[in-house]
Order: C-alpha cells, then structure tokens, then sequence
C-alpha cells in the first residue's frame, strides 16, 4: 500500500494546485473587468484585491490604486467607494466619498456588468 501513496498524493497536489489556478485566474478576469470600466468610466478606484483578509503582498501604483493579494483566495474585490460601501468585507475606505463626483446610472450598470 505504501508504494503507491506517493503518486497517489502527488497527483491530488497537483490537481488541487490546478484548481487554485484556474479558480483564481478566473477571479483575477472577473475583477479586472470591473477594474477597466470603472477606471474608463472615470470612477475613483482605491484598491483591487485578489483574495479577502489580510494583504499577503499589497503595492500602491503611481495610479494611486492599491494593488493585493490577499490570504483568503475565494474571490476577490475592487474597492469602489463612490458606488457602495462595502466595509465589512472589504476593509474601512480611507477615501471621503463627499469629495468625490456622484456616478451615474449608466455608469454603475457598465462597472457591474463588465465583470
């Protein structure tokens, strides 16, 4: 039985291994498209995150995004606080959304779909 436990085990790594990559390049996809409309749409955008929780890397672009990866890989977020406020799962914002300009309709509707 022995013999056979290696490739066994090492088959099932590299299958969960598999899905972890594909799970999360679809995550990595799905988010970014809410990236590219929000910024096309000229949305304020302070963090894109692939993962929940505590950043394991986090860089802050010339954009002023903050870019993540985070502990928890089972989705991810683009911190929009001109649309929603969605602190509990994503963090407080530190952006005073009373500077910033209102979205439109159509607006929301692009970033949400473009997903």
């Amino acid at each position: 039985m022995a013999p056979d436990l290696l490739p066994s085990l090492l088959s099932n790594l590299w299958s969960i291994l598999l899905v972890a990559l594909f799970f999360g390049g679809s995550i990595f996809v799905h988010e970014l498209g809410h990236f590219l409309a929000a910024r096309r749409r000229g949305v304020f955008v302070e963090k894109f995150s692939i993962g929940f929780g505590p950043p394991i890397w986090s860089w802050k672009g010339k954009d002023g995004v903050e870019y993540r990866l985070s502990w928890f890989p089972l989705g991810g977020y683009v911190m929009l606080p001109q649309l929603a406020d969605l602190g509990p799962v994503e963090g407080e914002s530190t952006t005073d959304v009373t500077r910033l300009p209102p979205i439109d309709y159509t607006s929301k509707m692009l970033i949400l779909v473009a997903g």
